[in-house]
């Protein structure tokens, strides 16, 4: 591929950019000016690997797209699980979402996952799948008219599904690791899960593995 912070420094231009954590490593900083570190986890990501030429700038919600009104109408509680792709890995934890509320065998709650990788799920009634690409409307659609978000991520760089769903007054269910606790308090805007932390070949943050 392009080294494209060289070919702007080759150009006379100052090279900004955001790395992820989970597929770093250091030499990718090194054509860069300033690196943007969006939340407190990243920032002392850098840190550890002794990278000092970073600014952090907290992500930041557009609140002009978050001015829904929430539905408070339901009879059901509804689940919202976001798998999108899935993630590297499974990171998503899309299975141990659907395993979980299969076992929590309450009639009177629904689980919706979005997917554009499919998930089928025979023979499940209060389990909806939308397996296609929604438009960042429909989104957020969803998270209004949910109850709370599921996504016990392995990892995360920003974690913007987490913070979408709290944009939009719904409650979080994720995992107790950085950067996903970064932002629930426990009972006040979601619950976090305790994972047992393992190490994955050619990710260089901790998985963290919560089970059903």
């Amino acid at each position: 591929r392009d080294n494209l912070p060289k070919i702007v420094k080759d150009l006379g231009k100052k090279a900004y950019g955001y790395l992820t954590m989970e597929r770093f490593k250091v030499e990718q900083t090194y054509d860069y000016d300033r690196i943007w570190s969006p939340c407190v986890t990243h920032m002392r990501f850098m840190r550890m690997n002794k990278v000092r030429k970073f600014t952090y700038i907290p992500y930041s919600i557009d609140f002009n797209e978050f001015n829904l009104t929430k539905d408070t109408t339901r009879k059901i509680f509804t689940f919202f699980h976001p798998g999108r792709t899935g993630g590297v890995g499974e990171r998503k934890n899309t299975n141990n979402v659907i395993e979980a509320f299969k076992r929590l065998n309450n009639g009177n709650t629904r689980l919706i996952i979005t997917s554009q990788k499919g998930v089928d799920i025979p023979n499940t009634s209060n389990i909806d799948v939308i397996n296609s690409n929604l438009s960042r409307e429909d989104i957020i659609k969803l998270y209004y008219n949910t109850d709370c978000m599921v996504m016990p991520s392995k990892w995360e760089t920003i974690g913007l599904c987490i913070l979408e769903s709290l944009a939009a007054g719904t409650p979080v269910i994720t995992t107790d690791a950085p950067p996903m606790n970064e932002f629930i308090k426990i009972g006040m805007n979601g619950y976090l899960c305790p994972p047992e932390l393992k190490t994955y070949e050619g990710i260089s943050v901790k998985a963290a593995e919560v089970s059903p």
